[in-house]
């Protein structure tokens, strides 16, 4: 909690009025060097009431809060669908992925869905070409096992 604002807030929803007189919170400063008791307690106090419970509470309160959501929640979360934050694509060798989409939006430079990650050694050649290095030198490198145990696609 930054501000004492929401340091009070947090324990009057916490029902722990009595770690406001703590010498150990009293500024924001003394609530970050004492962080590793200040969480300690915090999640002491939150053991004792089911998530959905705590989140109304400290909601009310005033307490900025928000779940922490497993994957599948996460996917289903309407605010996660309405914004389009993940997106599908097609990967050669994985089938149908998902991913999230970078978070900033722009109208001058939309961003589209980029290709997917290489498979082992599947640039090895083209990287060394770009180096300098004839197709001699190349097949070379390939034939001693420098491109790994995974043969590259033509290119």
């Amino acid at each position: 909690m930054q501000s004492d604002r929401e340091w009070a807030a947090l324990t009057r929803a916490l029902d722990r009025a009595a770690w406001r007189e703590d010498a150990r919170f009293r500024t924001v400063e003394l609530r970050q060097l004492n962080i590793d008791a200040r969480l300690e307690l915090t999640q002491e106090a939150l053991r004792e009431r089911p998530a959905a419970e705590w989140l109304q509470r400290l909601d009310e309160a005033g307490v900025p809060c928000a779940p922490v959501l497993t994957r599948t929640a996460t996917l289903a979360d309407p605010q996660v669908k309405a914004n389009g934050i993940v997106v599908e694509a097609e990967h050669p060798a994985a089938g149908r992925v998902r991913d999230a989409r970078p978070a900033a939006r722009f109208s001058a430079t939309p961003w589209t869905a980029g290709q997917p990650a290489p498979g082992h050694g599947e640039h090895t050649a083209t990287v060394l070409r770009e180096a300098g290095l004839d197709e001699a030198a190349v097949d070379a490198l390939r034939r001693q096992g420098a491109f790994g145990p995974v043969a590259e696609a033509a290119e």
